[in-house]
């Protein structure tokens, strides 16, 4: 058996193998061969010398990787399904409780959608999206629904991503058994079916350098993904929206705003759902806001401390009044941002408390076999990002300038509260 690490990628792309008559739980099923059993070992000792070679901590948190390790490498050799194999191999990253450190599995060649979405709203859970013509649609479930349950997990704030990693990357699944409270306090026990549909469609890891954290893998996984594209759009006033699901956009696109925003009134910069993106992407958005340079923080890496800065745009920059929109999906560059511009004064930040997944990794792809190589991903925390207060967003996330929390009869009508406090600061601040 053969392994290899390459060098970091800018994007991971982990192609499958398209099998026509698989489905999601009939993979889960399947019992385990021995050359999966001894492949799911064999990944389980390159993530933890990946881990002890690369990451920031040389304590590892104080967690004694080598004895999960064995833990988990006795629990594989007597797992039942490979699924089990790949869910033991996931956790010893996630032992370290760390947003940018894990494991992503080799994919099989199927999507999975859920046909419905799901989002913290302060300290609960709520349906977000239902699209129409699913299961979900066709058993009355509606946004603005509280979650209670999903396969027996509550969500938390601390435990959503992982029931997301799970149902979306890990184990995809057919139905999602899913307890919910609606609006007028009814309970209801729902078995949610899934669409499941032989695909080449690749979960990736955004970028290399900076590196995205495991709530970027997660969207990357929803199908809605795919049409969530920025965009840049005037309001009443002249004020800009600009819309920003994620940091990893071409230099072309933010040429673009850069161009359009020169000059103008004030914006609205919306970073809801934005799970981050590459260091160098961020400085560049930054680098739009400010004419000179500013201080985003200090990488803290295994073995130095080095500064994280952003340049300025001089004349050219958006000078103009700002509000930055958050939620508890903004994570990584996105609530970085939002904190410096908390830090400098440069604008109010508006919405719900952010991921708090705010760290710096290094993400590789990994082949093993010869023959048949099957490729998955390793993403390691190479530096903390510790803020110019001395603050770290890790686990803390940011906490807006004003909470506005949707309710669930605005995220019923898909009112968007946040949007409208936003035009109503700006439209005092410009004048209009």
């Amino acid at each position: 058996m053969r392994i290899r690490v390459t060098a970091s990628l800018v994007r991971l792309i982990i192609p499958a193998v398209l099998l026509a008559a698989l489905s999601a739980t009939q993979a889960a099923a399947q019992s385990v061969t021995r050359v999966e059993r001894e492949r799911g070992r064999a990944m389980l000792r390159v993530l933890r010398a990946e881990i002890e070679r690369r990451y920031f901590d040389r304590t590892l948190r104080g967690v004694n990787l080598a004895a999960r390790a064995e833990e988990l490498d006795g629990r594989i050799q007597r797992a039942s399904t490979y699924t089990e194999v790949l869910e033991l191999v996931a956790q010893l990253p996630a032992t370290l409780r760390d947003s940018h450190t894990f494991f992503v599995p080799p994919q099989v060649a199927v999507s999975v959608d859920y046909g419905w979405s799901m989002r913290m709203v302060g300290d609960a859970c709520y349906v977000w999206r239902v699209e129409p013509g699913s299961d979900a649609a066709r058993q009355g479930v509606k946004p603005g629904d509280q979650v209670l349950a999903v396969n027996s997990d509550v969500p938390t704030r601390d435990h959503l991503w992982q029931i997301l990693y799970i149902a979306h990357v890990l184990r995809p699944q057919r139905w999602l058994g899913v307890t919910l409270r609606t609006a007028g306090g009814e309970r209801r026990e729902l078995r949610l079916q899934a669409r499941v549909e032989p695909s080449f469609r690749a979960l990736g890891l955004a970028r290399a350098q900076g590196g995205d954290g495991i709530e970027a893998l997660v969207q990357a996984a929803e199908p809605e993904s795919a049409a969530s594209e920025p965009r840049l759009a005037e309001a009443a006033g002249g004020v800009a929206v600009w819309t920003l699901p994620t940091f990893n956009v071409p230099d072309t696109v933010l040429d673009g705003a850069r161009r359009r925003l020169r000059g103008g009134r004030a914006l609205v910069l919306d970073l809801r759902g934005n799970a981050g993106g590459a260091t160098d992407r961020l400085q560049a958005v930054l680098g739009m806001l400010y004419a000179g340079r500013v201080e985003i923080g200090t990488l803290v890496e295994r073995q130095r401390e080095r500064p994280l800065r952003a340049n300025g745009t001089g004349a050219g920059a958006f000078t103009g009044p700002l509000v930055v929109l958050v939620d508890s999906r903004s994570a990584g560059a996105a609530e970085v941002l939002a904190r410096v511009a908390q830090l400098t004064g440069r604008g109010a930040v508006l919405g719900d408390r952010t991921a708090g997944a705010a760290m710096h990794s290094l993400q590789q792809q990994v082949s093993i076999g010869a023959d048949r190589p099957v490729l998955y991903g390793v993403s390691v925390t190479d530096a903390a990002l510790v803020m110019p207060d001395g603050g770290d967003l890790e686990r803390v996330g940011v906490t807006p300038d004003e909470t506005i929390l949707p309710t669930p009869a605005q995220m019923a009508a898909g009112e968007d509260p946040v949007m409208a406090r936003a035009l109503e600061r700006l439209a005092g601040a410009a004048g209009v």
